[in-house]
């Protein structure tokens, strides 16, 4: 796959704007007091941006805008306008490029809309990005009771994927059932004309969790005609293993989804609900341990529940149901290692003395960091003495800098500075390497930088040296070995000097050759 660089779309005038020198009295918001070498990192940045193909502006002045978001709306207002007007640039030019930029776009639309959202509704995106913007359009508008726009947007949708969350927004809130009903209605439409392979486990939603937290709004008619459409679906999807307090489940696709929807069939039609149980002996047993079906571990699909999912549950997907048995396994043997760490409470010495003694180095760390965690409000002592284990032998070829930003953030609890830079260092050090794993000459990772996971990584990290020593985090991120990457990371040190709130990035991996 070959990429063309293209000439930026942005006027270089608009980015001026944004990069405006600012004078040092310029240094509060409001009552808020504004660090002046966050308004330079932001001013450099921007003038970084004009080198820069238009999907890589769009990422950048994201977070640009994401930052001013926290001292200046109007600044932050033009940097969203100027990143979704590339991100369209970027898709109608590059074709079969298109994903890269892709990736960014619902967390752009959705931060345009909530600035500048006539922007997006007179200027919606290209397919798969179009759908996604009609998704946030219609939250906007259903936030601002106009029912009948949001209506009217949520049916210029396609996927049932996109418009689901729109509608749960509605269903949440619209007065009159025969609304609520037309909305579901679109749902189901559009369900009915994919084949869905994945049962909703509620994170996301899908048709099947969000008639299992509305059904009671909803007219008894229509319900069963989701439920007849989602059990026939689910005939054939991938299996699912479900861990939750109550332990580790395996379920076939049916047997989950008939999980789910059962409770409201015992309701609407007792009947139907004791015949389908008949068929299917197995899920009978599965109903003694869970009465109430996935309602019995995930309370999170309440209807009452918000937008907090459950903690304690968590769900795999298993396409082939012969590889079933060894995800389950994986997750017992994650729990045990919950216990492991959990039972530093009552004996912390024995805890850290057998987890020095695990062979394997990285599960090692894991559990030393596990333990300083578990144990550092209350034994500060054996906590920092865990750490101090877990530094004697790092592996060398690790890219786990998750663990020693866990435990930099473990240090600095017991205020140990000496420790945290220690810890803090192998994680720059990881870090590294995962930078050198995207940026491989032979085989780069072909994702947008603000995607790599060695820029969501040096943005953690970073963020922790700032609380340790500032200067050392102005000098690292001006040091780091890429230019994109430099400007990316001032906005991100910069946001971190705001407290500014930046978009939860999931690292994204596209490369030619895949190295597993």
């Amino acid at each position: 796959m070959r990429f063309r660089r293209i000439a930026a779309f942005v006027p270089l005038a608009s980015i001026l704007v944004l990069a405006q020198p600012q004078e040092p009295k310029s240094t509060r918001s409001g009552s808020r007091s504004v660090p002046p070498q966050a308004l330079q990192l932001l001013e450099e940045a921007s003038a970084q941006a004009g080198a820069l193909q238009p999907s890589s502006q769009a990422g950048l002045f994201f977070l640009i805008g994401r930052t001013y978001a926290a001292i200046d709306g109007a600044k932050a207002r033009a940097a969203y306008e100027i990143a979704y007007q590339n991100m369209r640039a970027s898709i109608a030019v590059d074709g079969d490029k298109s994903w890269i930029v892709g990736f960014m776009g619902p967390d752009l639309i959705m931060a345009t809309v909530e600035a500048a959202p006539m922007t997006v509704e007179q200027s919606l995106p290209d397919k798969p990005l179009r759908d996604i913007a009609l998704e946030w359009l219609v939250k906007r508008y259903a936030q601002q009771k106009n029912w009948n726009r949001a209506i009217e947007l949520l049916s210029m949708m396609e996927s049932d994927a996109a418009m689901t969350p729109a509608a749960r927004d509605l269903l949440a809130a619209l007065p009159r059932q025969v609304d609520r009903d037309r909305v579901f209605m679109l749902v189901l439409n559009a369900y009915t004309q994919v084949s869905h392979r994945q049962v909703g486990t509620g994170s996301p939603d899908d048709l099947g969790t969000l008639m299992l937290r509305y059904w009671r709004k909803l007219s008894a008619g229509l319900v069963q005609q989701a439920i007849d459409e989602l059990l026939k679906q689910s005939k054939d999807g991938d299996s699912i293993v479900m861990k939750s307090p109550q332990g580790t489940v395996t379920f076939s696709s049916y047997q989950f989804r008939l999980s789910q929807i059962l409770p409201v069939l015992k309701a609407i039609d007792p009947d139907r609900a004791n015949q389908l149980l008949k068929e299917e002996a197995d899920t009978v047993a599965l109903f003694v341990r869970y009465p109430q079906g996935q309602l019995s571990a995930d309370s999170s699909l309440r209807d009452n529940a918000g937008d907090n999912p459950s903690s304690q549950v968590s769900y795999s997907y298993v396409h082939e149901s012969t590889a079933a048995s060894s995800v389950a396994a994986r997750m017992d043997v994650e729990r045990t290692t919950d216990d492991f760490i959990a039972s530093a409470n009552k004996d912390s010495d024995s805890a850290i003395a057998n987890a020095s003694r695990i062979s394997d180095p990285v599960l090692r760390i894991r559990v030393l960091v596990g333990i300083a965690q578990t144990i550092a409000t209350k034994q500060p002592s054996p906590a920092k003495r865990a750490l101090h284990e877990a530094l004697k032998s790092p592996p060398d070829q690790d890219k786990g800098w998750r663990l020693w930003k866990d435990a930099t953030e473990v240090a600095l609890q017991l205020k140990d500075e000496g420790l945290a830079s220690a810890t803090l260092n192998e994680g720059l050090k990881a870090a590294r390497r995962v930078y050198d794993d995207d940026s491989d000459h032979d085989n780069p990772n072909e994702a947008l930088r603000l995607y790599w996971p060695s820029v969501f990584a040096y943005r953690e990290l970073l963020a922790l040296q700032l609380r340790i020593s500032p200067d050392q985090a102005l000098a690292a991120v001006r040091n780091l070995p890429d230019e994109e990457v430099v400007a990316l990371e001032k906005v991100m040190l910069a946001a971190a000097m705001l407290n500014a709130s930046l978009p939860e990035t999931s690292p994204m991996v596209a490369k030619k050759h895949d190295s597993d």
